[in-house]
């Protein structure tokens, strides 16, 4: 083989390495990019379904002026869990509240976290920024609408943001005030 054979051969042998390269690195900057989206639409229908599995068992509801948190109260039950009837609250005001990024749950003096990474912005609104609970608008709450927007970080430099939504209707409104 001559000198030029030899020089042919090593450039190709480059070019083809550093393509699958770059192959490879594309492939895996979309993996990570994929699963933080992932993550993060996972995380928020989550804390929308432990929200909406609190939410309708309250009894009464009252959201923040801001709409970034809210209180309730949920009816007396029984050794079983079963509701007692006639419908009275068991006298425990809870909370679901935004704090930083962060959406505690408090019931009494125990306080958890349901959920971090939160944004008050709404990057498919031009980042505007939204209410948390919504209402029907009446003096009765009978149903919410809860939006919970969510990021997660892809890569050191990007971050994946998912939007959910869900309408929650309460079902343990006292008969004397429907």
């Amino acid at each position: 083989m001559t000198l030029v054979e030899v020089s042919v051969a090593a450039t190709l042998t480059v070019m083809v390495m550093g393509a699958s390269l770059s192959i490879c690195i594309y492939g895996v900057s979309g993996f990570f990019k994929n699963q933080a989206k992932v993550d993060s639409e996972s995380a928020s229908q989550l804390a929308i379904r432990k929200i909406a599995i609190e939410l309708r068992e309250a009894m009464s509801v009252t959201v923040d002026s801001n709409g970034n948190g809210l209180n309730y109260v949920k009816g007396t039950a029984d050794s079983s869990g079963n509701l007692v009837i006639p419908l009275a609250t068991d006298g425990v005001t809870r909370r679901i509240a935004v704090s930083g990024t962060t959406i505690t749950i408090t019931s009494g003096t125990i306080t958890r976290t349901l959920i971090r990474n939160v944004i008050m912005t709404d990057p498919t609104n031009n980042n505007a920024a939204y209410q948390m609970f919504t209402t029907n608008g009446s003096g009765i709450t009978r149903f919410l609408n809860v939006m919970l927007v969510i990021q997660a970080q892809d890569s050191p430099y990007k971050v994946s943001t998912s939007r959910s939504r869900e309408t929650i209707y309460l079902r343990n409104v006292p008969e004397s005030i429907r």
